[in-house]
């Protein structure tokens, strides 16, 4: 095993399974392999390596940011021509799919090799940042733009900044267009106030959650930073996250959350996610009269608040 330093590339199949579900698993996977293989092809020309193939994706490495940004695009580019391919060999077939679209994720730093395959951080920022980019689009960290020449970096634009799962702090990250017609205008509103602190309260006690303080939970659970013990509540109940600078509400509970800012409507919620904003409160499991002890208030202070304590949040827009 040895430490390198390298660029790590993503590339993943969208809409497989809707792929496999139309075509059948033999026919599915014929296809799947031959644009593996074509695009395998254009990672090697463009100076690649190769060093796995895991289902829908490919993850391969350079040693230039340039080359892997150059790659990416003719990944979109080979996938766009692969559909082609198949339209024309047989004309008339309804169930083949209209297009073959690939999102990407680039990222480079620091890997354990060991033989062919590669471990640590930064392949699992790269796979992380490829989840991010939709159908058709590449995206890369920061760590990548420093890397590219001038007239590389002057293409880049730059998409969102994005919570990774592990990482302590958010990571701007930068979308390369690999078509310059039709292209998506991304509208970044700054303004300032930010939320930088959640404080709950309940029962009582006063929890104040900071944006490292993220995931934090709330649940029948013992392990819980709020445990909640109530008979409709679950284990493990909602979870608070950072994202976008605004905190996020998730409900993972069997008979979901109720939400009550403190202007607006009642919200109930299931599986589903809700940005709390200024101050409120929320009953886990029941509607608030049904268990007025177990209500959960909440209130999202910024380090320069308006006098009426609300509270607002740079944006990334998407405008098509």
């Amino acid at each position: 095993m040895a430490d390198i330093s390298t660029v790590v590339l993503f590339a993943d199949l969208t809409g497989s399974v809707r792929l496999y579900d139309s075509l059948g698993d033999i026919v599915a996977k014929s296809i799947v392999v031959g644009l593996q293989e074509q695009l395998s092809e254009q990672v090697v020309e463009c100076h690649g390596i190769v060093h796995e193939i895991i289902g829908d994706e490919i993850m391969c490495c350079f040693e230039q940011a340039e080359n892997a940004i150059d790659c990416a695009a003719k990944i979109h580019q080979g996938a766009e021509d692969y559909c082609k391919q198949l339209s024309n060999s047989q004309p008339g077939n309804p169930s083949l799919p209209d297009n073959i679209e690939m999102r990407v994720g680039v990222h480079t730093g620091t890997v354990i090799r060991d033989g062919e395959r590669l471990f640590g951080d930064t392949v699992n920022t790269a796979s992380r940042i490829m989840s991010i980019a939709q159908a058709g689009q590449t995206i890369a960290t920061q760590a990548v733009l420093e890397q590219l020449p001038a007239h590389k970096q002057s293409q880049a634009r730059k998409f969102d900044t994005a919570n990774l799962k592990g990482k302590t702090a958010p990571m701007v990250v930068y979308d390369f267009p690999w078509q310059v017609q039709g292209l998506t205008q991304i509208h970044h509103v700054v303004v300032s106030n930010m939320p930088t602190t959640l404080q709950l309260t309940y029962a009582e006690q006063t929890y104040d959650i900071n944006v490292k303080d993220c995931p934090a939970t709330l649940g029948r659970a013992v392990n819980n930073l709020v445990v909640v013990d109530s008979d409709p509540v679950s284990r493990r109940h909602v979870s608070i996250e950072y994202l976008r600078g605004r905190f996020v509400l998730s409900d993972k509970s069997t008979n979901g959350t109720h939400v009550y800012p403190e202007r607006g409507e009642a919200i109930y919620l299931r599986r589903e996610q809700l940005p709390l904003w200024g101050s409120g409160r929320f009953s886990l499991g029941a509607p608030c009269e049904e268990t007025p002890e177990h209500i959960v208030e909440y209130s999202c202070k910024s380090n320069s608040e308006d006098t009426d304590g609300e509270s607002t949040t740079p944006v990334a827009s998407i405008e098509a």
